[in-house]
């Protein structure tokens, strides 16, 4: 799961070309939350943003490869621009929420309460820190007026991710009981 996070958050690229497209982040996530599903049921809940964020993220490989800019495309439509960057992000906030509430349940089970504990504080953090982000960058202009409040945003979304990969991250070893 973690690294499947990784392939999603970090991009490496070389130019236009994305060495990790995140449609392979994706794939892993979905993968993972595919064996973890024997653990709860809620996993099972996590595969269906997972799989719209696969076939998402192949339609972008697609766009990018046949040279069509998204951005170029929708320029005189910015609410349709608008609307296809919130649409991943909001479907990735779903897969993440579903994800928390695994690991959530798994260390009740357990009774691992303070990794529990964690999870259902990631998911809250990331919510908090994510959210203000969905819904107000993309209708921030680039005066210099919004310089500041804008790398607030981006800082808060960054502290959000991290949050969320070192809670992945962990989520292994604990709830293997190899930790804690």
């Amino acid at each position: 799961m973690f690294w499947g996070f990784v392939l999603i958050y970090i991009g490496i690229n070389i130019g236009n070309f994305d060495i990790f497209p995140d449609i392979v982040g994706y794939i892993t996530v979905s993968v993972a939350l595919g064996e973890l599903r024997g653990q709860h049921e809620i996993y099972k809940k996590g595969r269906l943003p997972a799989f719209i964020m696969i076939f998402y993220s192949a339609a972008e490989v697609i766009i990018r490869g046949s040279s069509i800019n998204k951005a170029g495309l929708l320029q005189s439509h910015q609410i349709g621009y608008i609307l296809l960057w919130l649409f991943p992000s909001i479907i990735r906030m779903y897969m993440v929420y579903f994800i928390c509430k695994g690991f959530y349940y798994v260390a009740d089970e357990k009774q691992l309460g303070v990794f529990r504990e964690t999870a259902k504080n990631r998911w809250k953090q990331f919510c908090w820190l994510t959210v203000p982000v969905l819904f107000i960058l993309p209708f921030i202009n680039n005066s210099e007026v919004w310089y500041i409040p804008s790398l607030i945003l981006v800082a808060s979304y960054l502290i959000a991710t991290i949050l969320i990969l070192n809670l992945a991250y962990n989520a292994r070893n604990t709830l293997s009981g190899r930790e804690g």
